[in-house]
């Protein structure tokens, strides 16, 4: 097959190819998300800054949380992102591929946990700032949307730790 004809190059490639194809998605996507919430009130209908943030008014009546300048969760979940933000986009810029690839594999730990946490929050507060969405809405704007965040951050775990568990030697740090 291919693959063994290239010595393993095309199924790196490919794994690589769609890291940096998730990062280019999502990463602007998490911005505009943690800007949004880091800037609330103004980000909000009748602020100074809602032209950049009108789909949030759609998305504020199905997650509450995000419309809830008392809810710190969202604050705190929104600071971690920036972090995340950070930190990958220093990994895609570094050209030492063993340190990026464990940034990257830390990064996509960090995000899939949060998510899980965000997901746990709703549960257990017993739906308190989902239980005014109708079900649709909640599956079409909460819960799909937000699923990307467990399932694509889950490949790029796969993806960087199977790389770096591959081949020890050349990925030592020192």
């Amino acid at each position: 097959g291919i693959n063994a004809e290239y010595g393993g190059r095309f199924e790196k490639t490919m794994a690589s190819l769609g890291v940096r194809l998730w990062y280019f998605v999502s990463l602007p996507i998490v911005l505009w998300d943690l800007t949004f919430v880091l800037l609330r009130p103004r980000t909000f209908e009748g602020g100074d800054l809602f032209w950049l943030f009108t789909p949030y008014s759609i998305y504020i009546k199905n997650d509450a949380r995000y419309g809830d300048l008392s809810d710190v969760f969202v604050w705190v979940q929104s600071a971690a992102n920036l972090i995340e933000v950070l930190m990958a986009a220093l990994a895609l810029l570094l050209t030492r591929e063993s340190l990026q690839s464990l940034i990257i594999f830390a990064v996509s730990g960090f995000t899939f946990w949060k998510t899980v946490i965000y997901f746990m929050m709703e549960i257990c507060s017993g739906f308190q700032f989902t239980k005014q969405a109708d079900t649709t809405s909640f599956w079409l704007l909460f819960v799909i949307p937000n699923m990307c965040w467990l399932i694509f951050p889950l490949y790029v775990m796969w993806s960087t730790g199977s790389s770096l568990l591959s081949r020890p030697k050349k990925y030592k740090l020192n």
